[in-house]
């Protein structure tokens, strides 16, 4: 099986929950063309059609059903029948039946309120140069003239403009809480976006010859270009780039930083001094012992968030819940560590309640779960 099909099984996946690009669109149709893939790809949109495969899905082990599913395709090799397209169908009703309780957007099982954990919401704290603090929240709107800048938070939104330019440079902290997350424009138009558990400190007016940062946590940043270097200091090592769109994961209680580009060029510079050039679709992930890997990803499960989507390919569930715990601000405990070992594949929608994934990952009848508080044990059934 080529990495076309898984592409193309991907990209079939993520139209049905999330965003396609243009590019991805045109694809899309391209695919559709085969009556086969669209008669298929038409009945994923029936609601029949969606509770006969939950019915079906909450009937067998996933592992029982992927075993079956790729015996099939050594037989199908074998007899060299098999088209793209058709194995493409195949496993696009397998994804989408491994999902479906993803796609409804509620849980099935009757849950109390106190058992129900939202998620997270636009909140910060804002520490300015002279040490002063201000909650922002979209409840209140903030307007402040401070430190030569105007700051204007709006709608979950904040904003910076330069009142009056100034050759000396004033740092400005945004820190973001678990359970919270934060979209701003700085003072030279450069997006960003913020994750739960994320603190960044920045220059007010970002006026000086250069724009550097510093960041602990996770950001999406859509860079204006003008001329002056960008730079983005980490524990890890320094970003460096004149005009592009990245993402940066870098929390304190993790043993890496990943670096991901989406378009653009980007140089990271390592505390040994090392360089490393990254292009669009590329990443650098660098360990605390110093240890640096290049490679080609999916951008989407690592940026996905930012646009309502967390993305899992063949992850341990310890990483995706370690996630959780932040974006939910919840604890999660194990009955036995081996739980958080096992690797899932799928897509969360990012505002849904956390039941909803719990949900799901009972259904797999591989791992339950129990709530108590802001704690969420998993057990093994």
């Amino acid at each position: 099986m080529n990495e076309r099909f898984f592409d193309d099984a991907e990209l079939l996946r993520k139209s049905l929950t999330g965003k396609l690009s243009p590019k991805e669109e045109a694809r899309l149709n391209e695919m559709l063309g085969d009556p086969a893939l669209k008669k298929v790809y038409g009945e994923l949109h029936e609601k029949k059609f969606l509770d006969r495969e939950w019915d079906r899905y909450a009937a067998f082990s996933p592992r029982e059903g992927y075993l079956a599913f790729e015996n099939r395709l050594l037989k199908e090799r074998l007899r060299r029948t098999v088209r793209w397209t058709s194995a493409a169908a195949v496993l696009l009703v397998g994804l989408v039946s491994s999902a479906l309780l993803l796609l409804t957007g509620e849980p099935r099982q009757e849950l109390s309120r106190a058992e129900i954990i939202p998620p997270g919401s636009p909140k910060a704290t804002l520490t300015l140069a002279d040490g002063s603090r201000v909650d922002i929240t979209p409840e209140q709107p903030t307007a402040l003239q401070k430190d030569g800048v105007n700051i204007l938070s709006e709608g979950g939104t904040l904003s910076y403009s330069v009142e009056e330019p100034t050759q000396s440079t004033v740092y400005h902290e945004l820190k973001i809480p678990a359970g919270g997350e934060f979209h701003f424009v700085l003072g030279d138009g450069t997006q960003v976006w913020l994750n739960a558990g994320t603190i960044l400190r920045y220059p007010a007016g970002m006026t000086g010859k250069e724009r550097r940062l510093y960041l602990c946590g996770e950001a999406y940043f859509d860079v204006k270009k003008d001329g002056r270097r960008f730079l983005v200091d980490t524990e890890a090592g320094t970003i460096e780039v004149l005009g592009t769109e990245f993402g940066v994961t870098g929390y304190a209680d993790e043993d890496r930083l990943t670096t991901t580009l989406l378009t653009g060029k980007i140089r990271f510079t390592t505390r040994n001094g090392d360089s490393i050039h990254l292009s669009p679709g590329e990443q650098i992930v660098t360990l605390n012992d110093g240890r640096t890997l290049k490679q080609q990803v999916n951008v989407e499960e690592f940026v996905g968030w930012k646009d309502g989507l967390y993305v899992f390919r063949e992850k341990p569930l310890k990483e995706i819940m370690n996630t959780f715990e932040r974006w939910y601000n919840v604890s999660v405990v194990y009955a036995d560590e081996a739980i958080g070992e096992r690797r899932f594949t799928g897509n969360v929608r990012r505002y849904d309640n956390i039941n909803v994934f719990l949900e799901a990952l009972s259904a797999t009848r591989e791992v339950g779960y129990r709530i108590e508080g802001s704690t969420i044990e998993l057990t093994t059934i």
